[in-house]
């Protein structure tokens, strides 16, 4: 499935599922201007979400993109850089 968060339309813009895209598009614009919205919690057993045509499911982070995250947010979060 491709999904893009800037869906436009299916020329521009063309997705697999047109309301996998706006419903991913709905939940980010939520989370930016601060608004509750339906994500499921990250934590401990369930570490990501993946969004798929049936809606979203839980997984667990695989241990090579656990490690890029943590290096990631390492980075993100040293005060040196600007944070």
């Amino acid at each position: 499935m491709s999904l893009d968060f800037f869906y436009s339309n299916q020329t521009t813009t063309p997705v697999d599922d047109v309301n996998a895209a706006r419903t991913s598009q709905r939940f980010l614009l939520n989370f930016l201007y601060g608004r509750e919205f339906p994500w499921p919690v990250y934590g401990e057993v369930n570490r990501i979400t993946n969004i798929t045509d049936a809606g979203s499911e839980n997984a667990s982070l695989p241990l090579d993109l656990e490690a890029r995250c943590e290096m990631i947010n390492r980075l993100l979060l040293d005060p040196d850089n600007g944070v």
